[in-house]
C-alpha cells in the first residue's frame, strides 16, 4: 500500500534478550506502515507479523497486525471523506 503518500518501512534483523541464567527471548519486527506524508492525517500503524519465542520454556507467540479479511484498500473517495479511521495498533 505504499504509494506518494504512504512509506512502509522494516527494521530487518534479530532482536535478543539474554538473562544471567543464559535463557533468552527472540523476536522479530513488523513491518509499520506510515501514511499521511504529503496530505491528509499522518498515521502509523504496525502490519505484518511480530514473532516472539522463549525457547528455553517452549513458549512462541505470533501477533499478526491487519490480518486478511480486515477491512483495507484505497479509493479517491477517501479524500473527500471527512470519516474518521481509527489506526490498526491503538487499544
Amino acid at each position: 500500500m505504499a504509494g506518494p503518500n504512504s512509506l512502509k518501512a522494516t527494521r530487518t534483523g534479530g532482536n535478543r534478550i539474554t538473562f544471567d541464567d543464559e535463557t533468552y527471548v527472540e523476536w522479530t519486527n513488523p513491518e509499520v506502515l506510515i501514511s499521511g506524508l504529503l496530505y491528509g492525517e499522518r498515521n502509523v500503524n504496525f502490519v505484518g507479523a511480530w514473532a516472539i519465542s522463549y525457547p528455553a520454556h517452549n513458549m512462541v507467540c505470533d501477533v499478526q497486525f491487519n490480518p486478511k479479511g480486515a477491512k483495507k484498500g484505497w479509493s479517491i473517495g477517501k479524500w473527500f471523506n471527512k470519516t474518521k479511521v481509527e489506526p490498526t495498533d491503538r487499544l
